[in-house]
């Protein structure tokens, strides 16, 4: 949500999305109607001992996303997932030439 001012008009209220980043899918989804899982969860009062791993040992992790350049955007995908869908688009401009006409042909010497 915006606003944007031009002039000395009145403010204009706006809505926006971001849609140039690079598509990330989501998770698993829940599906609607369908229950939620439950998963017992232990909660103790006492301290719980951990073992001790040496830093050396530890792998590093990759960084859960990386910024690919060529990675599809999310216009991308929304524009692959609407393709096809319904009427085609009513054409505006006519069909390319098959000879191009040269300019001696058009203008008179």
């Amino acid at each position: 949500m915006g606003y944007l001012k031009f002039g000395t008009e009145v403010m204009a209220q706006f809505k926006a999305a971001y849609v140039s980043g690079p598509y990330r899918s989501g998770g698993p989804r829940q599906v609607p109607g369908q229950a939620r899982r439950q998963q017992p969860v232990l909660f103790t009062g006492s301290p719980v001992p951990l073992p001790l791993v040496p830093l050396h040992e530890l792998e590093p992790q990759a960084p859960a996303f990386q910024d690919d350049a060529l990675a599809d955007t999310v216009l991308d995908v929304i524009v692959a997932r609407l393709e096809g869908q319904g009427p085609p688009a009513h054409q505006v401009w006519l069909p390319p030439l098959n000879e191009p006409t040269t300019l001696d042909q058009l203008l008179p010497r």
